[in-house]
């Protein structure tokens, strides 16, 4: 009975939980490590960017905080809120960060440099080249919320992996021998192992997708069963097994290739972006919008930046109406 009643209170948990995005990431450490991610939200809007080196970055806190840096790596990453607001990437030395969305989260709120949930993953990438180095430093940072609260799962050329939570002000970090699962959903970490527990493998048929539970659960199971040589096509099936209605950008991410793979729900057809050379001694901006048949980087205009989150804006409103105003008010602000 105490365990019939534990499972319920996750189901609620999760009820609870749905802020809009859902997603799904694994991350596999064998020949290839391969970091693997679901998008899942109402929209697919979005832009992959290219960011290179050397370049002095501003917060959207600057005026009040005074928030800048300047890259030290360059980066391609996943963007759906305009430049510098990455939902996730990877950078020249390998290093990979995705969000997912979760709850409960207090972001810490001190005097260091403050940055959205977004820029921080754009500075760690801009700043560091391996997990240690991200954790490590992870107190310089602040984060002063944009809208969503979300949590991020981190891996680098060499196979080292986090995952980081912010809990009551706090950082939470999951490595090593806390970390016994390299997946992550919209719970808590230290609720999606306390599941894991109480849920038989037996039950893998009756999963169901549509709870950050389940699809936890399931990528677990199936990661057992993988090959060593697992590339990104075995990486892009799991991520169709655990795809739901609103999953708008699959990504798989090959960490010692330098090359990320991706599709979307309005292009099934995988595209694949190198990190070549001749991209990383790149010095200019450049974009590709996601939907875009053809893959191929165009040197951004910032006005287009603008348009684009003007467009991204009547999006939101069509869809949500007075539910998204709050974010439709913030990225108004942010472009004043």
């Amino acid at each position: 009975m105490l365990k019939i009643i534990i499972l319920a209170l996750f189901i609620i948990q999760q009820s609870m939980s749905g802020q809009g995005f859902n997603c799904s990431a694994f991350i596999i450490d064998g020949e290839n490590i391969l970091l693997a991610k679901n998008f899942d939200w109402a929209l697919g809007d979005g832009l992959i960017f290219f960011n290179p080196k050397n370049k002095l970055k501003n917060g959207i806190y600057y005026k009040t905080n005074k928030s800048s840096w300047i890259s030290k790596y360059s980066s391609i990453t996943f963007n759906q809120f305009g430049l510098n607001q990455p939902l996730g990437g990877m950078n020249e030395e390998g290093l990979t960060i995705e969000e997912l969305s979760t709850w409960p989260v207090e972001y810490p709120n001190d005097d260091n440099l403050v940055l959205n949930e977004f820029e921080w993953i754009q500075y760690q990438l801009d700043k560091y080249s391996t997990t240690y180095e991200v954790i490590s430093n992870i107190k310089r940072t602040s984060i002063n919320k944009f809208y969503f609260q979300i949590h991020y799962l981190i891996v680098d050329k060499y196979g080292d992996i986090a995952i980081v939570e912010f809990i009551r002000g706090e950082p939470k970090i999951y490595h090593n021998e806390t970390l016994p699962y390299p997946v992550l959903t919209n719970n808590n970490y230290s609720d999606l192992i306390r599941y894991s527990s109480l849920v038989s493998e037996s039950r893998f048929n009756k999963l169901n997708v549509n709870y950050s539970q389940d699809r936890f659960l399931k990528i677990v199971m199936l990661l057992k069963r993988y090959n060593d040589s697992a590339d990104y096509l075995y990486s892009m099936n799991l991520l169709d097994s655990v795809q739901v209605n609103d999953t708008q950008w699959s990504i798989v991410y090959d960490i010692h290739a330098q090359k990320i793979y991706y599709k979307t729900k309005s292009n099934d057809n995988i595209k694949g972006i190198l990190f070549s050379k001749n991209l990383i001694g790149d010095n200019e901006f450049k974009f590709i919008p996601i939907g875009l048949k053809k893959n191929k980087f165009m040197t951004l205009n910032l006005n287009y930046n603008i348009e684009y989150l003007e467009d991204l804006i009547m999006d939101i409103n069509m869809h949500f109406g007075k539910k998204g105003l709050e974010l439709v008010n913030k990225i108004n602000n942010y472009l004043k």
